[in-house]
């Protein structure tokens, strides 16, 4: 069986661009670890901000980045249903590499959690990790999404996450892969811990 066809993409109210067995996985590891403060950069229609949503306690404040997003495709009307009792979205609309962006970010930081879900192009990703991995407290979690893409946009633009990864492992930091198969040449998600070997 084709291993791009066996993993079943996860589900929620709006689209979702994740492989449920890894997100499963890393929804496990964001109970346990319990955030306070989560910065999501790339929230599209908000699928991952669903499941972050759906499982952060009261206190939780969770800060989203992107891009302006026409209404007919916006989620935002439903981001009050989606949030428990106690817990806080806040939304920054912008270019996640402009200073202004990351300028609004570090005002509510710094975070517990990361998740890098930005433009997948080697230099993009490379800037957001740059950017905002800092902002992460020593010993939180950094999550990047699509670490395992290898896609080509046309006129030399490629998904550059995977080299990303692969440099940041090659550092020597704590990681760990979520993937839901080795063989698969599209989305897994990998966690760095800040300051910790």
């Amino acid at each position: 069986m084709n291993p791009h066809e066996q993993f079943p993409i996860a589900t929620g109210p709006v689209t979702v661009c994740q492989l449920q067995p890894e997100l499963d996985l890393a929804l496990d590891m964001y109970r346990q670890h319990n955030p306070k403060r989560v910065l999501e950069i790339g929230t599209a229609s908000g699928g991952s901000l669903y499941h972050w949503l759906q499982n952060s306690t009261p206190g939780t404040r969770i800060v989203t980045v992107d891009l302006p997003i026409p209404d007919y495709e916006s989620s935002e009307h439903l981001y009050p249903d989606w949030t428990p009792e106690g817990v806080t979205v806040t939304q920054i609309r912008g270019n996640s590499h402009h200073a202004d962006t990351i300028d609004a970010c570090r005002l509510f930081g710094p975070y517990d959690l990361v998740f890098i879900d930005g433009a997948h192009p080697y230099p993009d990703a490379r800037q957001d990790y740059d950017n905002y991995a800092p902002m992460c407290v020593p010993g939180g979690l950094v999550m990047l999404h699509d670490i395992a893409l290898r896609r080509d946009y046309g006129d030399g633009v490629t998904a550059g996450v995977w080299q990303l990864w692969r440099e940041l492992q090659a550092e020597g930091l704590w990681t760990r892969e979520l993937r839901a198969d080795p063989r698969l040449t599209e989305y897994g998600i990998g966690i760095v811990r800040p300051g910790c070997v």
